[in-house]
C-alpha cells in the first residue's frame, strides 16, 4: 500500500522500511532525527550497514532511487540515530 504523508517511527538502532513495496521515488522528511536513509531490497539491512545522513526538517521531494543510491533495490529504509528513536513523514505512490 502507498504511503500518503504517512509518519513512521524510527527506533534507534534499527532498520525500518519506509516504503511498503516496491517504488522508482519517494519523498521524505525527517521530522526527529538524525536518520540513516539508505536504498535496499525487501531484507533488512543488516545492523552494521550504513546510509545517508538527514537531519530534523531535512528530506527529498519526488527523488528517484537512482538519484539516492546507485545500489541495486527498490525500496527505502531508515535507521535513528538517537536514542529517543526519530520520526520521518514519507509520501510515495
Amino acid at each position: 500500500m502507498p504511503k500518503f504523508q504517512e509518519v513512521v517511527i524510527v527506533p534507534y538502532g534499527d532498520w525500518i522500511e519506509l516504503t511498503d513495496g516496491d517504488v522508482s521515488a519517494v519523498t521524505f522528511q525527517v521530522l526527529e532525527g538524525p536518520v540513516f536513509i539508505r536504498r535496499g531490497d525487501d531484507v533488512k539491512p543488516d545492523s552494521t550497514a550504513t546510509g545517508w545522513v538527514y537531519q530534523s526538517e531535512q528530506g527529498e521531494r519526488g527523488l528517484a532511487l537512482d538519484d539516492l543510491s546507485k545500489s541495486p533495490g527498490a525500496r527505502v529504509w531508515a535507521r535513528g540515530s538517537r536514542v529517543a528513536g526519530s520520526m520521518v513523514m514519507v509520501d510515495h505512490a
